[in-house]
């Protein structure tokens, strides 16, 4: 209630007060005595607030979060992230043919990280229903299937607290495996845990979560795929007998002409 309470507050607040209010925020994180849910709901409002426009309220957070051992991970790495990928950004850096291959190709991912985050920004600012509902809807499945797993193995955990979980964990999908196989497995468990969920229950729960979520899309797509090569042959046979000149409808193109050497 806290926390929803303070989120109304700060939409409206101008740069200096949500900086006030961020950083009380952060204190109450720390040093007051909030129940579980609580907790993963002011986590959650300081990685919303990571976002805010205005740097002042990012350094409300490093000042509060910088010097205590129970700060949130997630939210020290995106803060020290944010400052170094601040720092690279200055315009007194080396030119790109004086820095090493591999610094070349730490920016080069850094600048693809930044332009697909404002591609996602000018998609979201479109206000497209249908995006926004579909965005929202496999996000809230997705932790229905996990929490369907912790309750096959026992009992769940809260709800928040999965969520936050499942939204940290998920980061381990940014290291560069097939599938995420490891990565995104060791990041669910890792958060989950660090919520002080049994290790045994996250395992398995998490276990069971990514074999569906690997399984199910590699039955259906694989299904799908004999089906499109099957489409795709009968398709190539009717083009081979028709007439030049005639018109057909041919996938991925629409209504086409075929011509004589086709």
């Amino acid at each position: 209630m806290i926390v929803r309470h303070f989120l109304d507050y700060v939409r409206t607040a101008p740069a200096g007060q949500r900086a006030e209010a961020t950083g009380a925020l952060a204190r109450s994180y720390l040093y007051s005595d909030l129940a579980p849910d609580d907790l993963a709901a002011a986590e959650g409002a300081m990685l919303m607030l990571l976002d805010d426009p205005s740097p002042l309220v990012r350094r409300a957070l490093a000042d509060v979060l910088a010097a205590s051992p129970s700060a949130p991970p997630a939210i020290v790495l995106a803060l020290a992230a944010g400052r170094f990928a601040g720092q690279r950004a200055r315009p007194q850096t080396p030119a790109p043919e004086q820095l090493s291959r591999r610094v070349r190709a730490f920016r080069a991912t850094l600048t693809a990280v930044a332009d697909g985050v404002q591609e996602a920004l000018v998609l979201l600012r479109e206000a497209n229903l249908v995006l926004v509902l579909g965005l929202l809807a496999y996000l809230v499945f997705d932790i229905a299937v996990l929490w369907a797993t912790f309750r096959a193995v026992g009992s769940p955990p809260p709800v928040g607290i999965l969520a936050i979980g499942y939204l940290i964990g998920e980061l381990g999908g940014l290291i560069p495996i097939p599938g995420g196989i490891g990565g995104i497995d060791a990041g669910l468990v890792g958060a989950l845990v660090l919520y002080h969920v049994p290790i045994t229950a996250a395992a398995g729960a998490v276990l069971a979560y990514r074999a569906i979520a690997l399984w199910v899309p590699g039955l259906v797509g694989g299904a799908a795929f004999v089906v499109l090569r099957h489409t795709l042959r009968r398709e190539a046979d009717a083009i081979r007998v028709c007439a030049p000149q005639s018109e057909m409808e041919i996938i991925g193109l629409g209504r086409a002409v075929i011509r004589p050497d086709a």
